[in-house]
């Protein structure tokens, strides 16, 4: 038996099941991409969180908080960076407080002292060490005229103005400002972590000792007019071994240098006048390359059995 159909009649079933194959493979496909676009959202959402929560830590902003909460390994890692911030602000936190006190011992120890006891590499406690140091006294000539008449606010304010440039040629040259008293400043070479040679400690001595005059001398005139008084220094340094330590009690201690070489210093800053630097034998000895010095001869000093041969810096 022969059946005979058309040609479309007989590939209508095939052309329906090819095209319902191409429309579910393009839906298929269509699916695949939607799904693979939601699994790439899902997983690079959190990774531009965390990227964000970077770049804030990096502006210093440690309050952000990771919004990452997928329950897999990058919220873990959003927790450890917010752990990491907080370690961040308090590490931040104890530097400031170091150097917080730090700044404060610094107006009262050398600053390596400071710097040793705020991070706890040394205490504050009684007693010190033997070193050879060079000793400046400077006080201002005929002050007690003027503290007299003037109101002690003056007397403050001008103090406070003359101590402050003081202190700073002081630090310029690599001292130690060991205290003030009345109107006269104390300052060492010699007391830092890494003491100078004896050489080196005398011309930074000298060197600041000339900076301090200049600078009285240029500001004498504004002073003048406004308290009323002639400023001029009076300098007296010497060189020898000290004990560098904490003096006082365990209430109430200070850093200072003691012996006589403090002594000796003090006298020669009593007998100098205005403008006028007086040094040792042992300041002058070897100096005489950088600095003119003239010979006033051997000079009684209280505390002293023998005279003591001075010197004057000539400028």
């Amino acid at each position: 038996m022969v059946v005979r159909r058309p040609e479309r009649e007989v590939f209508l079933t095939l052309h329906a099941s090819r095209r319902l194959v191409i429309v579910g493979a393009l839906g298929l496909a269509l699916l695949a991409v939607l799904v693979g676009a939601w699994l790439g959202a899902r997983t690079t959402r959190p990774i531009a969180g965390l990227v964000e929560l970077t770049r804030a830590y990096a502006a210093r902003r440690f309050g952000e908080r990771s919004t990452v909460r997928t329950g897999d390994e990058l919220e873990a890692l959003g927790s450890a960076m917010e752990s990491m911030a907080d370690t961040l602000v308090a590490s931040e936190r104890e530097v400031g407080r170091l150097a917080r006190v730090e700044h404060d011992l610094s107006r009262f120890l050398p600053a390596e002292v400071a710097q040793a006891v705020a991070q706890g590499r040394a205490s504050l406690a009684l007693g010190g060490d033997r070193r050879r140091v060079t000793v400046l006294f400077a006080d201002v000539v005929a002050f007690t005229a003027f503290a007299e008449k003037a109101a002690p606010e003056q007397v403050v304010a001008f103090l406070n103005e003359l101590f402050t440039v003081l202190t700073e040629v002081v630090f310029r040259h690599g001292g130690m400002v060991d205290k003030f008293i009345g109107d006269c400043v104390m300052a060492v070479w010699g007391a830092g972590s890494a003491p100078l040679d004896d050489e080196a400690q005398r011309r930074a001595a000298l060197e600041a000792a000339e900076d301090m005059h200049r600078f009285v001398e240029v500001s004498a005139p504004e002073w003048r007019e406004r308290y009323g008084i002639d400023v001029a220094l009076g300098i007296g340094v010497h060189t020898g071994e000290a004990l560098l330590g904490n003096l006082g009690s365990e209430a109430r201690m200070e850093y200072t240098a003691i012996g006589d070489v403090v002594n000796v210093a003090a006298r020669l800053e009593s007998l100098a006048r205005g403008t006028q630097t007086l040094v040792t034998a042992e300041v002058a000895a070897g100096m005489s390359g950088a600095f003119s010095f003239s010979p006033l001869g051997p000079h009684p000093i209280r505390g002293k059995r023998e005279p003591v041969e001075i010197f004057e810096v000539m400028a």
